[in-house]
């Protein structure tokens, strides 16, 4: 996808103690969420074992003041220094992720172009390019939902799968690829369609049309679930849902809905502070709890839907 030359990019770069990274990560999007706004590009830069880290974010347009203010004082860091400045016009989100490792992760094994010669024979490889929709398979949220995958894979043969807040399609595209089987990716930001359809063909998965009964991934633009998608191709055996734990809540009546009975449901995108809210909005509405992978602060749960 082409950079809009109308477009001005704005980096904010400030030094905070590594241990805010995480907080100052979630805060940003829970606050680009509530002003109706698609969050910031978010990076921090290890400085040394000892001193605070270098923080970054990327902006498309100037931000308001009152946006940074915000999100420090939200973060209680209200005094901390910023320095912003207007960037020389470049694809700055892709430029910024070219040094990222690639991803390990089970049976799977992610990687941007520039590592395509090191994929891994006898894995499920998947090429995800840095862009503007979230998930390389970096974030903790996006690999513990990829060990998750690769404990089921043995063990059921989903029907069908929704990959709720898809992103740049990783994780429905190591559903499709695992059990060749139909994927609905659903997203409420556009630039993450776009981002995510061409990711199939790219990782020899068939684009399928809604209603199509052949394997392959779709990715739609969807607020929730109350899109006609989700009747005409549900109900599930399989959703994962990787988004923010607020979301989890306010959705598990729709979400629970659309999961097929016995089928299986992944959650993701919480920290650990905030699993047993999480736990009780779904155990709470009869979903039986099954297991959790810890990754760092943010625990990916396993819930199973009674017969």
């Amino acid at each position: 996808m082409s950079a809009d030359s109308n477009i001005q990019t704005w980096r904010a770069s400030f030094l905070a103690a590594p241990e805010r990274a995480e907080g100052l990560a979630l805060q940003l999007e829970l606050l680009s969420d509530s002003l109706g706004a698609i969050p910031p590009t978010f990076s921090w830069v290890e400085e040394s074992e000892d001193a605070n880290w270098l923080m970054e974010v990327w902006f498309a347009g100037k931000p308001e003041p009152d946006f940074i203010e915000s999100w420090f004082k939200a973060c209680d860091m209200a005094d901390t220094a910023v320095t912003l400045e207007l960037l020389e016009e470049k694809d700055w989100v892709s430029e910024s992720q070219k040094l990222l490792e690639p991803v390990d992760a089970g049976r799977y094994f992610i990687h941007g172009a520039h590592d395509r010669d090191q994929a891994r024979p006898g894995r499920i490889n998947l090429q995800i390019d840095a862009g503007q929709a979230f998930g390389t398979g970096k974030h903790e949220t996006t690999s513990g939902c990829l060990m998750m995958l690769d404990k089921l894979a043995r063990k059921i043969k989903p029907r069908n799968v929704l990959d709720l807040g898809t992103g740049s399609g990783v994780l429905g595209l190591a559903a499709a690829r695992t059990w060749r089987t139909k994927v609905v990716g659903s997203d409420i930001d556009p630039i993450a369609i776009e981002v995510a359809a061409p990711n199939g063909p790219l990782n020899n998965v068939r684009t399928r049309a809604i209603g199509d009964r052949n394997w392959g991934y779709k990715a739609v633009i969807a607020d929730g679930l109350n899109n006609p998608v989700f009747r005409k191709e549900g109900p599930f055996d399989l959703i994962i849902a990787n988004i923010l734990a607020e979301p989890l809540v306010d959705l598990a009546p729709s979400i629970i809905a659309a999961l097929a009975p016995s089928g299986y449901l992944i959650l993701a995108g919480l920290l650990d502070s905030q699993e047993a809210m999480v736990r009780t909005a779904y155990r709470g509405r009869g979903l039986i709890f099954m297991s959790r992978k810890n990754m760092g602060s943010w625990p990916t749960l396993l819930l199973r839907k009674p017969r």
